[in-house]
């Protein structure tokens, strides 16, 4: 008898430990899926196939089971053996990604990193921190947050994904800051390590930088640092998520760099389409929670230009996200 796939076996921890059906298993994927999927009795044939490594899901449901049991492609559908996964070197930073937001977040960052100074990778240690850093970002801990990304850069392979990442963060933290010089300076440093990385297969891979999240990465920053240019950027990230290219539309993408848009036309005194971009991402339904205090951010800039559309935008916000919104995070430094 041929023995099933360590993907497939992942795939049935993963489902059973949850305590669901097969079916229980449909709903959920038919749930996070961006578009209808056929009846939970016909996926339950399908989820059968891959639970025994019959067929390997396609991109599609390998995304889906991503979303649904909040991991990454390579830490459900990596080759690895269940008894040796746990000591690959990704687990780690797995481990340090699922640190979210809950009370036990210091506690498993900082066993990632133990595991990273454990096998002496010191690319696992920079994730570890660079994570940390993305934390005290979203906190409001701004300096904090640039003297972890800086100590990620210096334990970092130099030009690795890490380094890059943490150079990014760094220049996230100065645009909080409100430090134009030194939030370029990081950009640029960026640009010149990217400029001459080729467009993989699969862009945007989390642990794997390239051009397209660099321009994200610029996106992002400028318009948190209130740079006119910030604009431009913005609309050339969501026009590429929402094509057809680079792998198709990535709805829940989109729906963060509509922010940035929106964050980035307040800052060009243009209330209106910032608040119309606003909307878009808020009823689309697909923010993430660590997009909220960013839309809450922008929905506050919209309600101080007095716009009569604000209130609306307010409400269906609430409606939409409210119970599960944590409090808002420091505003923008001037």
């Amino acid at each position: 008898m041929s023995k099933v796939p360590a993907w497939a076996g992942r795939l049935r921890t993963e489902r059973t430990r949850r305590g669901w059906s097969q079916r229980d298993l449909a709903v959920q994927l038919s749930r996070v899926s961006d578009r209808v999927l056929p009846e939970p009795e016909s996926m339950v044939r399908r989820i059968r196939d891959h639970e025994c490594g019959k067929h390997r899901p396609d991109d599609e449901y390998a995304e889906l089971y991503c979303r649904v049991y909040g991991l990454s492609e390579h830490a459900l559908f990596n080759d690895v053996d269940e008894e040796t996964y746990l000591s690959d070197e990704i687990d780690a930073i797995e481990l340090a990604r699922r640190a979210e937001a809950s009370d036990a977040a210091a506690a498993r960052l900082r066993t990632a990193g133990q595991l990273a100074d454990h096998a002496e990778h010191p690319e696992i240690r920079a994730w570890c921190l660079e994570t940390e850093a993305w934390q005290a970002l979203t906190e409001g801990e701004y300096q904090h947050a640039m003297i972890l990304s800086q100590g990620a850069q210096d334990v970092a392979p130099r030009r690795s994904s890490a380094y890059i990442q943490a150079t990014g963060q760094e220049g996230r933290a100065w645009a909080r800051m409100g430090k134009g010089i030194e939030t370029r300076a990081a950009l640029n440093r960026i640009h010149q390590m990217v400029s001459p990385m080729p467009m993989p297969d699969r862009p945007e891979h989390h642990f794997r930088y390239d051009p397209a999240k660099s321009e994200a990465y610029t996106a992002t920053t400028l318009s948190w640092l209130g740079d006119p240019a910030a604009v431009d950027y913005a609309r050339q990230v969501f026009a590429r998520l929402e094509s057809t290219e680079d792998g198709g539309p990535r709805p829940r993408r989109a729906a963060s760099a509509r922010l940035d848009l929106a964050l980035a036309l307040l800052a060009t005194d243009e209330p209106g389409e910032a608040g119309y971009i606003t909307l878009q991402a808020v009823m689309s339904g697909l923010l993430v929670p660590s997009n909220y205090w960013r839309a809450k951010e922008v929905i506050t800039g919209i309600e101080e230009q007095g716009l009569a559309e604000a209130v609306e935008l307010r409400e269906v916000y609430q409606e939409l996200y409210g119970r599960s919104s944590k409090p808002p995070r420091p505003q923008l430094s001037v």
